[in-house]
């Protein structure tokens, strides 16, 4: 592969991640609702028709707030063990206090993740 055809892939690749963090965020900001089940409140968002009172005229499966619940956890999980990672081989590089080890070290990792904004964690 070429690299002109290399950086058109990541080009589109960019647009495409773009667009889909646009209607993730669009979806979480404007089309929030709560649903009471079983005794427990369950929050998400997604586009829904509203009555005349203005509120969601819709249910869900149990299968259905099974999933909404499982997704919620797992991403709230994966977020918050890719923090807890970045923050310890931080905490790890900062001890060995070689500054090329340690850009070595963090450059590798970065590229094996090839992390970028967003949910990137700030402190890298």
């Amino acid at each position: 592969m070429s690299v002109k055809e290399t950086n058109r892939i990541k080009r589109l690749s960019g647009i495409l991640i773009l667009t889909l963090f646009v209607f993730y965020y669009s979806g979480l900001t404007f089309f929030p609702l709560a649903h009471t089940h079983e005794h427990s409140t369950l929050v998400h968002s997604h586009p829904y028709k509203k009555d005349s009172n203005g509120n969601a005229n819709h249910t869900h499966t149990q299968a259905e707030f099974v999933l909404i619940a499982g997704l919620s956890h797992l991403l709230v999980t994966a977020v918050a063990f890719t923090t807890i990672v970045m923050a310890l081989l931080n905490l790890f590089c900062w001890e060995i206090g070689s500054d090329s080890f340690n850009n070595k070290l963090l450059g590798a990792f970065k590229e094996l993740f090839n992390l970028r904004s967003p949910p990137s964690p700030s402190f890298l």
